[in-house]
């Protein structure tokens, strides 16, 4: 199996975790900033010919944005622990677990920080940074048990091979 696919391996398992992770921020975000939310709906929903209320659909959001994070974190753990795997030896630190986190540093930075400003105007500061207070901890830990499940897992080629002492 080469380094890729022990990521892949590595990073399905770690992206279960993060996935929860986020699942559980994503609630406390979506309840601590319910009103602000629910403006923002209402703002998307007015005109609409479907009888959809802000209420419902943030009903429906707090059902399913947890789910959708632990998919998410299923699916981007796989993608992510194969980049990994394949890039480990470029990545700083002295072993795996220090490499994973610098890796799902990374990881916070873009998707976290990043590529989630819009939500700034959209749903206000306050959850904005509950989704990247989430979401360092969700790649610290990611990281953290990606690298562990590597370095477990990856065998170096020829590693496993015994060797037979002649008699």
């Amino acid at each position: 199996m080469g380094r890729a696919s022990t990521g892949a391996k590595s990073g399905l398992v770690a992206g279960l975790i993060w996935g929860i992770i986020s699942a559980v921020f994503t609630v406390i975000a979506l309840i601590a900033v319910k009103q602000e939310i629910i403006n923002a709906l209402n703002t998307y929903l007015s005109g609409n010919t479907l009888g959809l209320t802000a209420d419902s659909v943030y009903n429906v959001l707090l059902i399913t944005a947890p789910v959708i994070d632990v998919i998410t974190g299923l699916i981007g753990g796989l993608i992510l622990g194969a980049i990994y795997g394949w890039g480990v030896n470029r990545i700083p630190g002295k072993n795996d677990k220090i490499k994973g986190m610098v890796f799902g540093i990374i990881l916070w930075l873009i998707f976290s920080v990043a590529l989630n400003l819009g939500s700034i105007t959209e749903y206000g500061l306050a959850y904005y940074l509950f989704t990247i207070t989430g979401g360092f901890i969700g790649a610290i830990v990611y990281g953290y048990i990606l690298g562990t499940f590597f370095g477990k897992w990856w065998k170096e080629p020829g590693q496993d091979i015994p060797v037979v002492e002649p008699q």
